[in-house]
């Protein structure tokens, strides 16, 4: 299996793991609905709320996912050299091109170089945001 293909095929390992756990829940929570008690019924409201969220933060972040792999690809093919990157050089790009996916890539780079993996994160997010655009 190549280097990308472990993350993926492990992704969808947690995908399908993630999927009947919420299966499970939401059968639980309809249960406890349709025991036509009052307390049941708010309980399996409450339950059902969890699977709903599982099910919304699972897509935002398969999404994310596959978008970042695609910007990775499309950046990859300039040619830059990831170790050249410097925060302070990536940052001024950005603030010098803010519409730029790539910069706020690179960005995301130099975040994760120095160890910052929220900054890193919401940069990649900013770029995959842009380059749907």
């Amino acid at each position: 299996m190549s280097a990308g293909g472990r993350p993926r095929a492990l992704a969808w390992v947690m995908v399908i793991a993630v999927v009947i756990y919420l299966v499970l829940l939401g059968r639980l929570a309809l249960g406890l609905m349709g025991t036509g008690d009052a307390v049941g019924v708010v309980l399996g409201l409450a339950i059902l709320a969890f699977p709903l969220i599982g099910a919304w933060v699972l897509w935002r972040e398969m999404r994310f996912g596959y978008t970042m792999q695609r910007v990775a690809q499309e950046w990859q093919q300039r040619g830059i050299d990831p170790a050249d990157l410097t925060y302070e050089g990536t940052l001024a790009a950005v603030e010098a091109d803010p519409d730029s996916w790539e910069r706020w890539f690179e960005l995301g780079l130099a975040y994760e170089k120095a160890g910052d993996r929220r900054r890193a994160r919401a940069a990649m997010r900013e770029s995959a945001q842009r380059y749907a655009q």
